[in-house]
């Protein structure tokens, strides 16, 4: 019996995000269940300065790392082909007879895998590039250039995306709204798309009590006596944390610690010097226990306005963190309202500082909302968000694949 899965991406740890997090988790269960577990990523390193190693031991977890490692190589095309080389090769040396499949997170690793590897290729998509990576959602300056240098590179990326859409055995998602915008990129002949449900590890992401809590907001030296809105997430637009930080202003007693880095930072401490909220926005950058943050924090912020599943909500709610996002009518390409109901999120109709501060208020005005919103969200997560059962899904599609033929 073939008891050999390899997960493949773009990136992985150091790196913090949703896709790094679903790749350490799957990899974990399927360790518990007896497989053996390669995860294929880039060297690419958004953390700090390291050179990260070809192969390294994480957690029990093998990681390996394909890339340019020579640092001589300075053209981008050069480094473009020689990554996707050097992938190919790391994917012909992983896969070996006893392969049972490959599930990617990243489109030009879904291309490659099925073209280096005589097995199932699951292509559990993470997001749309075109709409995702659109200007309107990460540009924040440079210039004309850099403007026409950023739809040169949506061009390329949605091309490859297209064709890992065709090339994959098996395209799943996490929600109908990510699913009706990969179908949107196809006039005719639509790829087959399953829905499975994402997982969230409800022993790391746990709620405590009030003297914990407060000990951590010491320890995490965050103001002890103001109530906690956290947002996490790269600081690019479509996470919105620019509404955030316009709802400050209104909500007086709160502060907002916001998790991650980005492109966008400077344009978001701007803003908040320019709404004199300055002095109530933490700027944590990554961090290595973001479990830490959700425990401390008093609500979540979900103010993406592109966020085709939102793994941070999971997290959220495992926290027992009360959740404001903004509804599906005021911002279309979101699934929270597919995870979440209006008994453990409080939804905001309007995409605006002054809207989300008055749902904000709402939450941290009643303590006995704040505390049903909290249990329910618990509850939800313990019950319906399993990683062991989404590793469980995928192993019955690589089956179901391999019995039904390459597609």
């Amino acid at each position: 019996m073939k008891n050999h899965i390899i997960l493949v991406s773009n990136a992985y740890h150091p790196n913090i995000g949703g896709i790094e997090n679903s790749l350490h988790h799957l990899a974990k269960s399927y360790h518990k269940l007896g497989y053996k577990v390669d995860i294929l990523v880039g060297n690419v390193n958004q953390v700090n300065t390291r050179c990260l190693p070809e192969f390294e031991v994480l957690d029990g977890i093998n990681v390996h790392r394909f890339g340019v490692f020579n640092r001589h190589m300075r053209y981008p095309l050069l480094r473009s082909v020689a990554r996707l080389i050097n992938m190919r090769k790391k994917l012909k040396q992983l896969c070996d007879d006893n392969t049972l499949g490959v599930i990617s997170r990243y489109h030009d690793t879904t291309v490659m895998a099925k073209i280096a590897c005589k097995v199932p290729v699951i292509y559990l998509v993470p997001g749309v590039v075109r709409e995702q990576d659109k200007p309107s959602n990460t540009f924040i300056g440079g210039g004309k250039w850099q403007y026409i240098k950023q739809w040169i590179r949506l061009y390329l990326h949605d091309f490859m995306q297209q064709f890992a859409f065709r090339k994959a055995d098996s395209l799943l998602v996490f929600s109908k709204n990510m699913k009706q915008q990969i179908e949107g990129c196809f006039k005719r002949h639509k790829p087959v798309i399953d829905i499975t449900k994402p997982g969230v590890d409800c022993e790391r992401f746990y709620p405590v009590d009030a003297d914990i809590k407060r000990a951590l907001k010491q320890t995490l030296n965050l103001p002890e006596n103001s109530p906690i809105l956290l947002g996490v997430g790269r600081l690019v637009t479509a996470k919105g944390f620019h509404h955030l930080i316009a709802a400050l202003p209104y909500c007086p007693q709160a502060t907002a610690v916001i998790l991650g880095d980005g492109p966008e930072r400077a344009s978001l401490e701007n803003l908040a010097i320019e709404l004199a909220v300055l002095e109530r926005v933490v700027f944590t950058g990554a961090v290595a226990e973001p479990n830490l943050y959700y425990q401390a924090a008093d609500v979540f912020m979900m103010t993406s306005l592109y966020e085709p599943l939102g793994q941070i909500v999971l997290e959220a709610i495992a926290s027992g963190l009360p959740v404001v996002a903004f509804a599906k009518s005021a911002a279309p390409h979101t699934a929270t309202d597919e995870l979440l109901s209006t008994q453990s999120c409080v939804f905001v109709n309007s995409v605006d500082g002054l809207s989300l501060a008055s749902a904000i208020n709402s939450v941290l005005d009643n303590p006995s909302m704040r505390e049903l919103l909290s249990k329910q969200g618990r509850a939800l997560a313990i019950d319906s968000f399993s990683w062991r059962s989404l590793a469980k899904g995928l192993l019955r599609k690589m089956g179901a694949v391999k019995k039904g033929g390459d597609s």
